[in-house]
This record gives C-alpha cells, structure tokens and sequence, in this order.
C-alpha cells in the first residue's frame, strides 16, 4: 500500500487483507513517513492515543 492515510482502520485493514488472501509466504508491512511532516505529526498522535487506550484497557481489565 503506497498512499498514507490517517485513519487506522484504513491501514490496518489493508494489512489484514494481505494476510487473508490465501498467502503461504511471510507478509512485511513497512511504514514510510518522513520527519517533521503532518503525517508524522499525526502518527505521533495516534501512537500516544493507542498507548493510553492500551493503558485504560489494561487498567479496567481486572474490573
């Protein structure tokens, strides 16, 4: 997948879609965003809201 996008759900299910059509080889997923950008601002942001999600999900688990 060559175009960016901002949304997740976009990448992920791309990714996904690799590894369901019947692939027998190993698939690698690699993320080029260059420095200093709005996407990699964004990514950033991403990153920090997964990781708090991760955290709450973690926190509540026991719940």
């Amino acid at each position: 997948m060559c175009e960016w996008s901002g949304e997740n759900w976009r990448r992920n299910q791309a990714t996904d879609r690799a590894y369901r059509i019947g692939q027998d080889k190993p698939v690698f997923v690699h993320k080029l965003i260059c420095a200093g950008t709005v996407e990699d601002r964004i990514n950033q942001l991403q990153q920090k809201k997964s990781l708090l999600a991760e955290s709450l999900k973690n926190l509540l688990a026991p719940l």
